[in-house]
């Protein structure tokens, strides 16, 4: 199989599996997530706390991955290329 028939092929299949129930309730976990980091990362930076500074840094490396993560995941020519 030639490599433009195998993304072609991954294409297709990677799509068919965004379709699915628990692809898209991962989705939703994931966006979920990044809500909680973000609402953590309000009321952290409002904070006037000791090690608030460390606190946010962590927050936003954590938010960062999840979004990095879902892209890899969801976006079918990022998910193909990490395969390549």
């Amino acid at each position: 199989m030639s490599l433009p028939t195998k993304s072609a092929e991954l294409s297709t299949l990677h799509r068919q599996w965004l379709t699915y129930a628990v692809t898209q309730q991962l989705g939703r976990v994931l966006d979920k997530h990044s809500e909680r980091i973000i609402e953590s990362i309000c009321t952290t930076a409002s904070s006037l706390e000791d090690g608030a500074d460390m606190r946010l840094r962590v927050l936003a490396v954590q938010l960062q991955k999840v979004r990095t993560l879902k892209h890899a995941i969801l976006d079918t020519e990022t998910f193909i290329a990490q395969l390549e």
